[in-house]
């Protein structure tokens, strides 16, 4: 990673330099790359047409690309990441295209970008809802970019390519845009939310029938907002209540903890939409304040690492099962010729891997 220039005395060869006398050398690792970096940046982020093909290539690990992403991370600084997530049918999507369209017309010219975290097929990997057009409106804006992607049939919902991607939204928006993550709202994906946002907005709706005691606890325990959307509906105070009690008994704070929100709003009537925005910018300087910004970086990084190796894994592991030789071993079991206990140590004969 390239961190600076420092100035060094002349020396024919490294024999000649003197450590710890007039001059004080440390290791570093010089900037020669920016004329790379700039070429790099001209190539894949100058327009959207451009950045389109540069997050195909990453959703299809491109291993260059991905390469390239990670060795200029530390060109971007603390661009806020927003995560939305709460029941599926619960209005997330409406509600981040009124906070993106409000953000416009109130003079916010910096970039946003969007990431839709779909299910997808177990057969074919696609995202289901990829031909689906949402935020139509928003699409016309060379600077905000909307990219739906597929979780792939993981089991925790992120893949280390939607990490690669988010690595890229972030050196497209710049250190003052906005980049929303809409989760799907079932399974891990909803709580690994909190190890890439830094921001989280749990989102409800009065009428989706879902019970706010089923909710799982740890969701509850990472918004830093909660917006009960579809403010209109009849049934909004009653849950406005309900969730109020809930968070009493489930949170502990501490005297200089974040004090998360409870807002009533609506992408219908535009009512609050300016509230939470305000809350999201409050945020964002509360944890420049408490400089938190690095903890979810990290955290970034730890669940990158642990997903590209959970994917080589299970690759590998994909492959010894489509061996012929499972398929013997599993026909021994079934026909009662093996316990269970025979056949796992039968598949572990096959390939060390497994020990």
């Amino acid at each position: 990673m390239n961190t600076g220039i420092i100035r060094i005395k002349p020396a024919k060869s490294i024999s000649n330099v003197k450590l710890g006398t007039t001059w004080k050398f440390v290791e570093i690792i010089m900037d020669t790359n920016q004329n790379q970096f700039e070429d790099f940046y001209n190539s894949h982020f100058k327009n959207k047409k451009q950045f389109r093909r540069l997050l195909t290539s990453l959703e299809n690990n491109d291993e260059k690309i991905s390469k390239n992403i990670w060795n200029y991370q530390y060109k971007t600084k603390d661009p806020l990441v927003i995560g939305i997530t709460g029941p599926s049918g619960s209005g997330k999507s409406s509600l981040i295209n009124e906070l993106v369209k409000h953000l416009r017309d109130n003079g916010f010219k910096e970039r946003i970008a969007l990431i839709l975290v779909d299910p997808s097929s177990p057969i074919s990997g696609g995202a289901l809802l990829g031909d689906r057009i949402r935020m139509k409106d928003l699409f016309l804006d060379e600077d905000i970019f909307i990219r739906s992607l597929s979780t792939r049939g993981h089991l925790g919902g992120l893949t280390s390519s939607i990490m690669n991607i988010l690595r890229a939204m972030m050196l497209w928006v710049g250190d003052s845009g906005f980049i929303f993550i809409e989760t799907t709202g079932s399974g891990q994906t909803d709580v690994e939310i909190s190890q890439i946002a830094d921001s989280i907005i749990l989102n409800l709706n009065p009428e989706s029938g879902d019970d706010i005691q089923a909710i799982k606890a740890g969701i509850l325990e990472i918004a830093d907002l909660y917006v009960i959307n579809k403010s209109d509906l009849a049934n909004a105070n009653v849950l406005y209540e309900n969730l109020l009690q809930l968070l009493e008994i489930n949170t502990q704070k501490k005297p200089d903890d974040w004090e998360p929100n409870i807002i009533k709003a609506s992408v219908k009537t535009g009512e609050n939409i300016q509230k939470i925005i305000e809350i999201l910018f409050d945020h964002k300087q509360w944890l420049k304040d408490h400089n938190l910004f690095s903890n979810t970086k990290k955290k970034r990084i730890t669940l990158h690492l642990k997903l590209f190796f959970e994917e080589k894994i299970l690759s590998r592991l994909q492959e010894i099962f489509n061996k012929p030789e499972i398929e013997k071993i599993v026909e021994n079991i079934t026909n009662g010729n093996y316990n269970l206990e025979k056949g796992i140590s039968e598949i572990k004969n096959i390939n060390k891997f497994l020990e």
